[in-house]
């Protein structure tokens, strides 16, 4: 372990670029790195091997969170880039089923607001409509809490990792977070 461990970690968090975004989620879909994600969860810090198998679960773990999110990401993103930019966003009702949707234009559409026929185009109702019943908010609540979690594990787990470093007096035991199969966290004195 070096000095440098948590900072490049956190810096390389800090300074993604907005474009890398899908690029990022598309590679998670293909290619989950198990070394890089010890690296980056900190587990490369424990050399004792009684915690593999902790390890490994929570890396598998984090591996299902990842794909989860990815998931979500990319079948939401064209409706969350209209939403968040405005002016490109409707609610409407389904037709045939009375159902709640969103609709968007596309941000190539022209200028005007005709919208292809959305009964009868099903490459445009996969695209560019969106559910709003409730499992669509579940999901999309589930997978923020992923986030989150995912988010304080990297943050406090390498947070730990410097604070051992920098510390002159530091003990070979360290204070991680690891993800449960129920995605929560549990904490866990690791020697190293």
């Amino acid at each position: 372990m070096t000095n440098d461990h948590a900072q490049q970690i956190l810096q390389s968090i800090s300074e993604y670029k907005v474009g890398a975004i899908p690029k990022f989620y598309k590679n998670i879909k293909t290619n989950i790195d198990v070394e890089n994600c010890k690296r980056i969860l900190g587990y490369d810090s424990i050399t004792n091997n009684s915690y593999d198998t902790i390890i490994d679960n929570s890396i598998k773990n984090t591996q299902r969170i990842l794909n989860e999110i990815a998931e979500c990401y990319l079948y939401h993103n064209d409706s969350y880039n209209a939403y968040k930019h405005g002016y490109r966003i409707w609610t409407a009702k389904e037709y045939d089923s009375n159902q709640e949707l969103i609709i968007y234009r596309d941000k190539y559409s022209p200028g005007n607001l005709i919208f292809p026929d959305i009964t009868s185009s099903k490459e445009f109702k996969d695209k560019y409509i969106i559910t709003t019943d409730n499992t669509s908010l579940d999901v999309i609540r589930n997978v923020s809490n992923y986030c989150l979690n995912l988010f304080f594990v990297i943050r406090d787990n390498n947070k730990e990792i410097f604070s051992h470093l920098s510390n002159a007096n530091h003990s070979n035991l360290l204070k991680l977070k690891f993800i449960n199969i129920e995605f929560a966290i549990n904490e866990i004195d690791c020697l190293i």
